[in-house]
């Protein structure tokens, strides 16, 4: 019973990482956090983590930019997967602020995109992100 017991504790601590928490935690360490390199090998392979990996400083500042902003909702639109490759498609909408002239403007910016994943010795990593739509809405803050 003791090991039954063991198992089911080992068990729980485990984390299940599938395509959808891959998607989702590299999406909450965008706004959450500041990305560094290193960070893109534990959510991107091939030619797209070999692209990242190519970045300069400033390129990967201004990909942390979006720090600034504030994630409103991640939703899971669709999801076709197999055993080794899954595309999710998923919409995303957050606050930002953009400045025009002397005001500034609370934007409210919602893309929809498509994510491919593929299972790589057992861990499943993003290979690619396709933007379908952006759409802003924009309000005078002054």
């Amino acid at each position: 019973m003791k090991y039954f017991i063991l198992l089911l504790v080992l068990g729980s601590c485990m984390k299940k990482s599938g395509p959808d928490e891959i998607l989702q935690n590299y999406i909450n360490d965008r706004f959450s956090k500041e990305l560094e390199k290193e960070d893109f090998k534990d959510y991107f392979a091939g030619e797209l983590l070999e692209e990242l990996e190519g970045l300069d400083a400033k390129v990967i500042g201004d990909l942390n930019e979006v720090q600034k902003a504030k994630k409103k909702r991640l939703a899971i639109d669709f999801k076709r997967c197999d055993d080794d490759k899954c595309f999710i498609t998923y919409t995303l909408s957050y606050d930002s602020t953009a400045n025009a002239a002397d005001s500034e403007t609370k934007v409210v910016v919602k893309v929809k995109k498509i994510a491919e994943l593929r299972r790589l010795e057992n861990e499943w990593r993003i290979f690619g992100i396709t933007d379908i739509k952006t759409f802003y809405d924009y309000e005078s803050i002054n």
